[in-house]
């Protein structure tokens, strides 16, 4: 009897191991396959490099408005009902507060999920937002939309390895 419920675990813990999650997209940031946005009174420095998406703040005169720096990788054609996860890995040169998103691209705006983050400066921070929608998109939806509009100038963040995952 034992062996038998031994072989059983042994199954039941192959299957979970083989029921993976499917990736859907992974965006290519050397390809300018993602937007980044800064509002008036906002200077940033960026591009990619050494493997990662690279910005750099050179001016910020109103670090309270958490929205007046944004990075964002859209996807189309979400479905609901559907389990999503977005992740996706950030660096800061200091310590930071940034701000994760899944959200609509366009007015209204509206946000799924978000995340606020506080970064300690030279730590990789692999960060994860799990989502589902109400109803089928029919609009871009950012994922993920990333704000750093309290960040000092001098700091610099690195954003690499996103990617759109439908959870199994």
């Amino acid at each position: 009897m034992k062996t038998i419920l031994m072989m059983a675990a042994v199954l039941l813990g192959a299957a979970m191991l083989t029921a993976e999650d499917t990736v859907l997209n992974t965006w290519d940031l050397a390809k300018g396959q993602c937007s980044l946005h800064r509002e008036k009174g906002v200077e940033v420095k960026a591009g990619f490099a050494n493997g990662a998406y690279r910005i750099e703040v050179l001016k910020n005169l109103d670090k309270k408005a958490g929205h007046n720096i944004q990075f964002w990788c859209n996807s189309n054609q979400l479905k609901a009902g559907v389990k999503y996860r977005v992740d996706f890995t950030v660096k800061s040169s200091a310590d930071a507060k940034i701000t994760g998103t899944v959200m609509l691209t366009g007015k209204p705006w509206n946000r799924v999920v978000g995340k606020d983050v506080s970064l300690k400066a030279g730590e990789a921070a692999k960060l994860s937002l799990e989502f589902s929608l109400k109803e089928d998109a029919t609009a871009a939806y950012r994922t993920p939309g990333l704000f750093f509009g309290e960040a000092a100038p001098g700091t610099v963040f690195e954003i690499s390895d996103i990617k759109l995952v439908e959870v199994k």
